[in-house]
């Protein structure tokens, strides 16, 4: 039920930043995230959910944020073959380089983002205290007017496929 709890209250602070986000014209933008995790070594897959702050300084260069919750149900571990369940709650910052020019409506741009992850597992029932590690996203997006779409990895050792909107 304490699990249940933490998640619903991550998930209630990552929609009311997303909705008290503004549609801003200018250099700052915001893009809320939802999208299907799947561990790279395990079987299993998961949900992420993510909020993406951004300042443009230059056309093809931006600073970016990222506080992102990810829940991944693991089947089957890589080595152990061990089942559970993994939450982890990125909070990064970084570099986004658009690829293509401030006059295409539809924009490529791939980000490299570090920072704090939190983590929390339970493996074959154990549950396991939860870890601060260093945090990090990698991935490569498309633009589409208001709309994202996104292939990444972020910790811990997740592909994400995300799709989103841009505010």
């Amino acid at each position: 039920m304490k699990i249940r709890n933490n998640k619903s209250i991550v998930l209630f602070i990552l929609l009311f930043f997303s909705l008290i986000a503004t549609a801003q014209k200018g250099s700052f933008t915001t893009s809320a995230t939802i999208g299907l995790a799947t561990p790279i070594l395990d079987s299993g897959i998961g949900l992420h959910i993510g909020i993406n702050p951004s300042y443009v300084l230059t056309p093809h260069f931006s600073i970016e944020g990222q506080i992102s919750y990810a829940s991944t149900k693991i089947h089957s571990s890589f080595l152990s073959g061990a089942e559970g369940q993994s939450n982890s709650v990125n909070t990064l910052g970084g570099g986004r380089l658009n690829l293509n020019s401030v006059e295409k409506k539809n924009r490529f741009y791939v980000n490299a983002l570090i920072g704090l992850n939190y983590n929390k597992e339970e493996k074959n029932g154990l549950k396991m205290d939860g870890q601060f590690n260093v945090g990090s996203s990698i991935g490569a997006y498309l633009e589409l007017k208001s709309f994202l779409v996104g292939l990444s990895f972020e910790t811990p050792e997740n592909l994400v496929l995300k799709v989103g909107y841009i505010f």
